[in-house]
This record gives structure tokens, C-alpha cells and sequence, in this order.
């Protein structure tokens, strides 16, 4: 059973090591969109908080299937629509602006930080990340 398992783990190392030797290729050969969010303010509403988010590719790839959402401490989604949407962005395109709304619901006793999460295709394949721990606040 052990020598079952030590193949199994062996398999995953050498197939981890080939996705990070891809996606490295990949930057290297201009394949990567970087996608940058920033936040641009936020208002109370009727519906709760109103977050007016800016997206950008500052990348050498398109970026397509974007999607960006907000997540409290835990990682539990509390934006509203869950993720807003852009079809494409291409590198050094004008910024997208996005709308995101956090419910009364959602919202504990300010203050509150809610992370911004962000994931998109390019060339290298599929990604998610927060973009360098970006977060809006109430």
C-alpha cells in the first residue's frame, strides 16, 4: 500500500513540476496576461456597500473569461452579482470598470475588508489569484 502511494505522490510532484515548467515557458515567451484590480471607491446604497472596482492587463496576452469578486476573511463570496464579468481584456487596453455590491446581509459591523479575487484564460492556461492582496474596505 505504501509503495502505492509513494507512486501516486511521485506522479503528482513530476506533474506539478511540468505545470510550473509550462506556465514559466509561458511568461518567458510573452503568453501571460497580468491582470491588475483597483479600487476606486465605495458608496452605501439602499442594497448595502456599492464597490467601483478598475480592471487593466498590464500583460503581453489577452485575458479572457475575466471574473472578479469579493470575499470575506474566511473566502466565503459576498459579492453581488458573485463575480462580475469581462468577456476579453488585451494587453494595454483602457481600463473596465466593474460593480460589485456587498448586501447589508453580508456586512458585519464596520469597519470590514473584503478581499478582491480575480481570475481569467490566457495562453498559460487558467488562473486565479488576489491581486497583490488587494482588498477594498467600508
Amino acid at each position: 500500500m505504501s509503495i502505492l502511494a509513494l507512486l501516486v505522490a511521485s506522479g503528482s510532484v513530476a506533474l506539478a513540476l511540468r505545470a510550473d515548467r509550462r506556465a514559466s515557458r509561458a511568461e518567458s515567451h510573452g503568453r501571460r496576461a497580468h491582470l491588475v484590480v483597483e479600487s476606486r471607491s465605495s458608496t452605501r446604497t439602499v442594497a448595502g456597500f456599492l464597490f467601483d472596482l478598475r480592471v487593466r492587463n498590464v500583460g503581453s496576452a489577452v485575458a479572457s473569461d475575466v471574473a472578479v469578486w469579493l470575499e470575506d476573511e474566511s473566502g466565503r463570496v459576498v459579492s453581488a452579482p458573485a463575480e462580475g464579468t469581462i468577456a476579453a481584456l488585451s494587453p494595454m487596453q483602457d481600463p473596465v470598470m466593474l460593480e460589485l455590491t456587498v448586501s447589508d446581509a453580508a456586512l458585519p459591523p464596520p469597519p470590514v475588508s473584503f478581499g478582491i479575487r480575480v481570475s481569467w484564460t490566457d495562453l498559460a492556461g487558467r488562473h486565479e489569484r488576489i491581486p497583490s492582496g488587494t482588498t477594498v474596505s467600508t
